[in-house]
C-alpha cells in the first residue's frame, strides 16, 4: 500500500470523492461530503446567526434607549484614565464611547451589570439620551463639548439601543453665540432706532430724546431663535441708562411658541442668565420680550451643541402705537399685559412701540416714524396736556401738525386716531375738552385711510379698569385691545 503522502492530489475536489479513513485501526473508505457535512452545517449556522444578529441590530437602531440595559459612559481625564460618568441602574447593557477627534479611538466601555456612579465634570465626549416610557419620547440628559459618538447595546435584547454624534461646543455642552450672530433674530425695532449689535452686546435705543431717557426703554422689543435644542440660555444685563427710577418696571418675559413661559427682573446691573431646560427635543420659538420701562442688554446666546437654530423672522405686517405713557403701558405689570402687545398678538403683527411716558403733543415726534414699514398707526395722547392745562388751541394745532407729519412720513399706513380714554382725574379745563380738540384736529386733516375712535368706547369707564385713575390695568388693557382689533384688520 502506498504512503498517503505519496498519492497524487485531486484537483478541485467536489465532495463526491472517496477518501481513506482509519477506524479502529483498520483502513476503510468514506465519502468526503459525509465527513465534512457536520462542520459545514455548524459554520453555516454560525454565519446565519451572525447575519441575523447584524440585521436585527441594524433594523433596531433607534433614537431612543429602550429595553432593560444599564447605560454608562466614560471619558478620559487629564491622566488618560477612563472614568465612569452616567449610569442607568438597570442591567444588561454595553456602552462604547468613541473619540471623533482621535481617529475614532474607543475611550470608554462597560459590560452588563449595575454600577452606582455620578456625573463626572470631566465628561466632554458626547450627548446621551434616555428613554421615557410614559411619553414614548427621548430626552437628552447630558451634553458633552468636545464631540464624539456614543453607541448603546442592550445585551438582554441583543440590539443597539441608541446612537448619537455630538459636535463641538462650549459652556458645558452648549454652543455659544454673540449678539452679532446671524442665528439670533431681533424683532420689533424701527429702522431709525439705534441698534448696537456687536460681539459684546445688543443694545437698543428709540429715536426720541427727553429728560427721562425714555428712549432707552424699548417696550416689546424681542430677540429670539427657532431651535430644536433641549437647552437654551440667554445672558442679559440691565443698565442704568433709563433714569425714571420712580416708574421703573423691569419685568421681562420669556416666550416659548408665543406663550409666556416665565419672567425675570432686575437685580442690579450684573450679567445674569435666563436658562431654559425643556428636557426634550422639539422645534420651538424661544424669545425674550423686553421690559417696557427699563434698559436691558443682551450679552450672549447659548443652546445645546449639535442642534440647529435659526433667527425668528419678522411678521408680515407692523403696528406702531404712538403717544404717551398709556401707549408705553405705564403701570402695567409687564409688557405682555399692555394693550399694544395684546392687540399685536391678536392680529399677528410686529409691534414697534413709540409711546413715551410723560409726553405731551409735539408735532415733530411724527417725523420719528419715517422709515418704519408700518401698516397701522394708533395715536393716543392728551392726558399730559390736560394735566398741564395746556391751552386747547395749542394742543389742537400741535395734533393737527402731528397728523400732517405722520402722513408725510407714512403715506400708506392706516391711522387710528384715539381721543383720551376714561380717567378719574379732574381739572379746570376738562379732559373732555381735550378730546374735542383732538377730534377737531383730526377732522381738519384726515384722509380716507384714517379713522377716529372715541377713547370712551374702548373699555368699561370705571375706576376698576384703571391702576391709578389714569392708566388701564390688565382688565382695562384687554378690553382696549379687543375693541381696537375692529379697526386693525
Amino acid at each position: 500500500m502506498s504512503k498517503i503522502s505519496a498519492l497524487p492530489i485531486v484537483a478541485a475536489p467536489t465532495g463526491d470523492e472517496t477518501v481513506v479513513v482509519l477506524k479502529d485501526g483498520i483502513a476503510q473508505r468514506a465519502d468526503l461530503a459525509e465527513l465534512t457535512a457536520p462542520l459545514v452545517a455548524e459554520a453555516s449556522a454560525e454565519a446565519d446567526r451572525a447575519v441575523a444578529a447584524s440585521k436585527k441590530a441594524e433594523t433596531e437602531v433607534a433614537t431612543s434607549l429602550r429595553g432593560g440595559g444599564s447605560l454608562v459612559n466614560y471619558a478620559l481625564d487629564a491622566n488618560a484614565q477612563i472614568l465612569p460618568l452616567v449610569v442607568n441602574q438597570e442591567t444588561g447593557a454595553v456602552l462604547l464611547g468613541f473619540d471623533l477627534g482621535n481617529n475614532g479611538a474607543i475611550v470608554g466601555q462597560y459590560a452588563e451589570g449595575p454600577i452606582n456612579a455620578v456625573i463626572s465634570p470631566s465628561f466632554k465626549q458626547s450627548l446621551l439620551y434616555r428613554y421615557e416610557a410614559a411619553t414614548d419620547t427621548i430626552i437628552p440628559f447630558f451634553v458633552g463639548t468636545d464631540g464624539g459618538l456614543i453607541l448603546g447595546f442592550d445585551t438582554v435584547a441583543q440590539k443597539l439601543v441608541g446612537a448619537f454624534a455630538a459636535g463641538n461646543g462650549g459652556g458645558g455642552g452648549l454652543t455659544s453665540h454673540t449678539p452679532a450672530s446671524p442665528k439670533l433674530g431681533v424683532l420689533n425695532t424701527g429702522p431709525n432706532w439705534t441698534v448696537e449689535r456687536s460681539a459684546a452686546r445688543l443694545r437698543m435705543q428709540r429715536p426720541i430724546a427727553d429728560d427721562k431717557d425714555m428712549r432707552f426703554a424699548t417696550p416689546a422689543a424681542k430677540v429670539g431663535i427657532l431651535t430644536d435644542a433641549p437647552i437654551v440660555e440667554f445672558d442679559l444685563a440691565y443698565t442704568n441708562l433709563f433714569t425714571d427710577n420712580t416708574n421703573r418696571k423691569s419685568v421681562g418675559v420669556v416666550l416659548v411658541d408665543g406663550v409666556e413661559h416665565s419672567t425675570f427682573t432686575r437685580a442690579g446691573t450684573a450679567t445674569f442668565t435666563v436658562s431654559l431646560n425643556f428636557g426634550s427635543v422639539a422645534f420651538r420659538r424661544v424669545e425674550i420680550l423686553w421690559p417696557y420701562a427699563d434698559s436691558l442688554d443682551l450679552i450672549a446666546l447659548r443652546y445645546t451643541a449639535g442642534y440647529s437654530a435659526e433667527p425668528i423672522r419678522p411678521r408680515r405686517r407692523t403696528f406702531v402705537p404712538a403717544g404717551d405713557s398709556i401707549s408705553q403701558i405705564y403701570t402695567a405689570n409687564k409688557t405682555s399685559e399692555g394693550w399694544p402687545y395684546l392687540l399685536a398678538e391678536q392680529r399677528g403683527l410686529n409691534l414697534v412701540n413709540m409711546g413715551f411716558g410723560f409726553r405731551q403733543s409735539i408735532a415733530a415726534d411724527a417725523t420719528a416714524l419715517a422709515g418704519i414699514d408700518a401698516d397701522f398707526v394708533t395715536r393716543l395722547i392728551g392726558y399730559n396736556d390736560f394735566a398741564a392745562q395746556r391751552p386747547l388751541a395749542e394742543f389742537q394745532a400741535s395734533e393737527q401738525a402731528w397728523i400732517t407729519n405722520m402722513r408725510a412720513a407714512l403715506p400708506y399706513a392706516r391711522l387710528v386716531y384715539i381721543s383720551p380714554i376714561y380717567s378719574t382725574s379732574n381739572n379746570a379745563i376738562s379732559l373732555s375738552s381735550y378730546r374735542a380738540a383732538g377730534r377737531a384736529a383730526f377732522d381738519a386733516v384726515a384722509d380716507p385711510n384714517s379713522v377716529f375712535v372715541d377713547g370712551l368706547t374702548l373699555m368699561t369707564n370705571s375706576a376698576n379698569r384703571l391702576v391709578d385713575g389714569i392708566h388701564p390695568n390688565a382688565l382695562g388693557a384687554a378690553e382696549m385691545a379687543a375693541a381696537l382689533a375692529a379697526y386693525i384688520k
